[in-house]
């Protein structure tokens, strides 16, 4: 099963230290059939990415959903002018509005 956005949103707003803000771009899924599939992206503030990483993953599992989580880092951050920053990405959410 697969968690919808605001789901997502609300969890990882309790679990994880993340900017306020968060964007949704379509999921380029190989599920044809449903085009109402989002990944949800955050600016991570956690230090121990592996942790924070392994949490939301037990965090998604316990409440059943499936949704593929995944940590990256940008090279440089044009907006702060400084190193990169790093991102927590959630996978094909459904989207709900």
């Amino acid at each position: 099963m697969l968690a919808t956005t605001k789901q997502v949103r609300n969890i990882v707003h309790t679990m994880c230290n993340v900017g306020a803000h968060s964007y949704t771009d379509k999921s380029a899924s190989k599920r044809t059939s449903e085009t109402n599939l989002r990944n949800i992206t955050f600016l991570l503030y956690e230090e121990n990415t592996a942790v924070t990483l392994a949490i939301m993953q037990l965090a998604l599992f316990a409440q059943g959903y499936t949704n593929k989580i995944k940590i990256t880092h940008s090279k440089y951050d044009s907006v702060a002018r400084q190193g990169g920053s790093t991102y927590l990405r959630i996978n094909n959410c459904i989207l709900e509005k």
